[in-house]
């Protein structure tokens, strides 16, 4: 909140301005003070000017002139300070393959969590600066924090210094061609209209404008123009095709021209530009990229290879026109993911979102790396459990379940900002549907699959009332509970809530005895006042296991099953 407060200041403040941290190409940082005293770091000109400078790429001029962006906070300390997340995804599966590749990217991200991101935060920087597109994406699905996502927005674009171990400072940060995309999921999960417009004005002119100086007559892009690859992320595809106007680039512009487009016009932004230049780079790309005999897409004009990477973005992206999907999906399956680390998760998505759901997964299951692995997060509940917004800021969930061929079961359970929403899976029964009070849910296609749709408390974000908190206080919940996890069992609203240092994180329906409240032995009644929990029954248990007299049973009720008694 507040961060765009500076947007309606004008360039010309009056305000001290000094240059601090000179960069190639007779640019400087400057630090300049906002309004509310905030020192915020700006580019007289981004730093990509600088790295265009040193590949002989001549600014165009709508760069040329000095134009303040908007104000984003851009910390010099290069990690976030995150809190711990109250909730946390949670994924099983009855595929061994989907559960240990979600388990392996739960511990990369609680392992980034802890690093505060560091590394992706400082990581090298390009056109395809994945990094923070992935990871923040992950992020945000495991624990329905927008911060990480958000700080990968604003640093991507907008280069701040970082402090090195010799005291000096190097810059961080360049025009990247996940920008569109990571604001747009940013967008979508948030439903923040204002940031997202406000950074879309200003960015989506200055992107085009870049990338504008090195592009061809046909409208694609040529390697040879931009900054070099890392060397990194030239694993699977030809290191000459690297140089040239090359496929992977090129479907990485093509996909961000589309996003652009369709930022805009969700953001009531003039879009035209970016529509038109949409359909052209895609012309361009199937002519100048497909290889007739081949049936495949070829990695640079003149060349005889076809790698995976060139033929799953131009799937994932779009490019593909369904009667040749079969030829790349061949490919696929013979070669497997082959290609950099960054790249990989979009060759999954590609097999995912073109409807090959058995062999997304198994190439999850069979990908495994712990440089990459945080990506599985948004793979599996995205395009396995099939489920996402309906509209911005999870309002209503749209659900469209992959069921791979082979799977029993699985359960799902996210945050998002009206609470949690859970989806589970079985065999025999299809698929049940918990959702926050309010939210709606959109079947989107034939599943075939039953489901079930319900609204929980359970799955809300309550707050307590002034009065709650204060029945609590009467009651010395702080003194005995301190800013511990509490638990508070109303009788009177038959409701259970868990409190931690006096916000509410979890409520749900209860039962207490039919036989009333009282303290007497063995009279089967509820006793009120403060108890000590000594032991807890079901750890380990299945989802939906049966207890009869704290001992566990045979049953096990299954989501969709009437059972003749009360559960």
């Amino acid at each position: 909140p507040g961060a765009l407060r500076a947007m309606s200041t004008p360039r010309d403040t009056g305000l001290p301005r000094t240059p601090d941290w000179p960069c190639a190409a007779a640019h400087c940082y400057h630090t300049r003070t906002l309004l509310g005293g905030q020192a915020l770091l700006l580019a007289s000109l981004l730093l990509t000017l600088a790295l265009c400078a040193q590949t002989d790429v001549s600014a165009p001029p709508a760069l040329a002139q000095e134009r303040d962006p908007p104000a984003v906070a851009a910390p010099l300390v290069p990690r976030l300070a995150l809190d711990e997340p109250l909730f946390t995804a949670r994924y099983t599966s009855s595929d061994a393959g989907l559960q240990s590749a979600w388990q392996h990217a739960a511990l990369s991200i609680g392992r980034r969590h802890k690093e505060g991101f560091a590394s992706e935060l400082v990581a090298p920087v390009g056109p395809f600066w994945g990094d923070m597109a992935l990871t923040g994406r992950a992020y945000l699905w495991y624990t329905g924090d927008t911060s990480v996502l958000r700080a990968g927005i604003e640093r991507i674009f907008f280069p701040s210094p970082v402090p090195e171990d010799e005291g000096t400072q190097r810059p961080l940060a360049a025009y990247s061609l996940l920008w569109p995309q990571m604001l747009h999921t940013y967008y979508l999960h948030t439903g923040d209209a204002d940031y997202a417009r406000a950074l879309a004005a200003y960015a989506l002119p200055e992107l085009m404008a870049h990338f504008g100086a090195a592009l061809g007559a046909n409208g694609l892009l040529d390697a040879s123009r931009l900054p070099a690859w890392p060397q990194d992320l030239l694993a699977g595809f030809p290191p000459e095709a690297a140089a040239a106007p090359n496929a992977v680039l090129n479907a990485f512009y093509c996909h961000a021209l589309s996003t652009m487009k369709i930022l805009a016009a969700e953001l009531g932004l003039p879009s035209g530009d970016y529509a038109a230049a949409a359909a052209k780079s895609q012309a361009a790309f199937g002519a100048t990229f497909w290889d007739a005999d081949a049936k495949l897409y070829r990695d640079a004009p003149g060349l005889s290879t076809h790698s995976v990477l060139s033929n799953a973005l131009a799937l994932n992206f779009g490019l593909v026109s369904a009667e040749r999907h079969e030829e790349i999906f061949a490919l696929i399956r013979r070669d497997g993911v082959n290609g950099a680390d960054r790249f990989r998760p979009y060759v999954i998505e590609a097999c995912f979102r073109a409807g090959q759901i058995r062999l997304g997964c198994d190439l999850l299951a069979f990908s495994q790396d712990a440089s990459w692995d945080a990506s599985a997060l948004y793979l599996i509940p995205q395009y396995v459990a099939g489920l996402g917004p309906a509209d911005f800021g999870w309002h209503g969930v749209q659900a469209a379940p992959r069921i791979p061929v082979g799977l029993d079961e699985m359960s799902l359970s996210f945050p998002i900002p009206q609470g949690r929403t859970s989806m589970h899976y079985a065999r025999a029964t299809g698929v049940s549907l918990l959702l926050p009070p309010g939210i709606g849910a959109w079947v989107e296609g034939e599943i075939g699959e039953p489901i079930m749709i319900r609204n929980e408390i359970s799955h809300g974000r309550g707050e307590l009332s002034a009065e709650q908190w204060t029945l609590l206080q009467s009651k010395d919940w702080t003194a005995r509970a301190g800013t511990g996890l509490g638990v508070w069992v109303s009788v009177g609203e038959q409701m259970l809530r868990i409190v931690q240092d006096g916000r509410l994180v979890f409520q749900a329906r209860c039962a207490s005895s039919a036989s009333g409240i009282g303290s007497e032995a063995n009279s089967m009644k509820t006793p009120l006042g403060w108890h000590k929990l000594v032991s807890k029954l079901g750890k380990g248990a299945v989802r939906g296991q049966v207890f009869r007299s704290r001992r566990a049973t045979h049953e096990v009720w299954q989501p969709g099953e009437q059972p003749a008694e009360d559960l």
